[in-house]
């Protein structure tokens, strides 16, 4: 399974943008609920959903939308699994450290 990863920098802060590779592009609505999976934002590279635990170590946060990258990132311990929200059936969560 792949999905996209882009690195935002902001200063020394770093904050990863990832999404499964088959919601990329897409907006999800529900309700009031819009999330903009865009290119933009999410398109960096392509790599393994194994990978993203590994990425989540250097971030200060993240937004992950999608069942593979979420998951990934709950079996990892990064999110647990009562933040995670949904958007039309798509999982999507925030990860912030402090």
């Amino acid at each position: 399974m792949y999905v996209y990863v882009k690195m935002h920098y902001s200063g020394d802060t770093a904050v990863l943008a990832a999404c499964d590779e088959g919601i990329l592009g897409e907006v999800l609505k529900e309700g009031e609920v819009i999330l903009d999976v865009s290119t933009e934002f999410f398109k960096g590279f392509k790599t393994r959903v194994d990978d993203i635990q590994y990425l989540l170590e250097g971030v200060a946060s993240a937004m992950l939308v999608g069942e593979n990258v979420v998951n990934k990132a709950i079996e990892a311990g990064y999110i647990h699994v009562d933040a995670v929200l949904r958007v039309g059936n798509i999982p999507y969560a925030y990860l912030v450290k402090v």
